[in-house]
Formats: structure tokens, C-alpha cells, sequence
């Protein structure tokens, strides 16, 4: 791994390497979730409603906990906050 991140070769990680590993953790985490969030919005217009969920309470219970402005659509930053929580939101109800 030291190899990988060590852009000057000398052995170490140092912080701005360090942080370019981050960086590239990161985006790849960003990109994971609109991967997702592109999954579960069928239709493609930007947000998840009951007709993009296959499962009519799921999306209920979804857009009940996570849609903060109140306009009944999940978008994609509510969507990130979501998928932050982890996977269990569903089961806690959170």
C-alpha cells in the first residue's frame, strides 16, 4: 500500500499523500452513493418517489425520515444522508 500512495518514493506517506489517499476514497465513496441513488431513481428525473421504489412502504417510510425540505421527493443530497446512516435506517426506523 505504502508504494501505491508514495508519489516521491522515499518510504514514507507523507500528510499531502496521505491526503490524496483520502481524496481518492472519497470520491470513490461520492460516486458509490449516486451509483446507488441512480439504481433506485428509475425514471431519472433526480429523485426517488413511490413510483421509483418497488416497495410502496419502504419508499413511505424513506421519504418520511430523509426528505427535508418537505417536498415528498427524496433528492440526491437527502439521498447521501441517508445512505451515511448506513443500512439499517429501515429496521430503526430512523
Amino acid at each position: 500500500m505504502v508504494k501505491e500512495v508514495d508519489s516521491d518514493g522515499d518510504g514514507f506517506i507523507d500528510l499531502n499523500e496521505f491526503l490524496e489517499l483520502n481524496k481518492i476514497d472519497s470520491e470513490k465513496q461520492v460516486q458509490d452513493i449516486e451509483d446507488a441513488f441512480a439504481i433506485v431513481d428509475t425514471n431519472g428525473d433526480g429523485s426517488i418517489s413511490p413510483s421509483d421504489e418497488s416497495s410502496i412502504s419502504n419508499c413511505k417510510k424513506i421519504i418520511q425520515n430523509f426528505d427535508c425540505d418537505g417536498d415528498g421527493l427524496i433528492s440526491l443530497d437527502e439521498f447521501k444522508k441517508m445512505m451515511c446512516q448506513g443500512s439499517n435506517f429501515l429496521q430503526n426506523g430512523n
